[in-house]
């Protein structure tokens, strides 16, 4: 399987939690899933792209979270695994 690939299907998962059809813990084991067979990302990457899985688990909250505390949730995880996928 190419990097593309691995990307791609790491990047389906991020939709679908984007869409509110799965949850943040999805992407974390996607990557869990999928990094491992990329080939040629240096070892700092790859830690990057775990530890930003579990920050986008600290940043998701609630609708009911969000409304109770006033709480933002924040996308700075997301947007930046994003931008490292691409």
């Amino acid at each position: 399987m190419t990097n593309a690939t691995i990307v791609q299907r790491i990047i389906e998962v991020i939709n679908a939690y984007e869409n509110g059809k799965t949850s943040a813990s999805s992407i974390a084991e996607s990557i869990e899933m999928h990094e491992p067979a990329m080939e040629s990302i240096p070892r700092e990457i790859r830690d990057k792209i775990h530890n930003l899985s579990v920050e986008i688990i600290e940043q998701d909250i609630t609708p009911i979270e969000e409304k109770m505390l006033g709480i933002e949730p924040g996308k700075k995880a997301l947007t930046e695994l994003k931008t490292i996928l691409s």
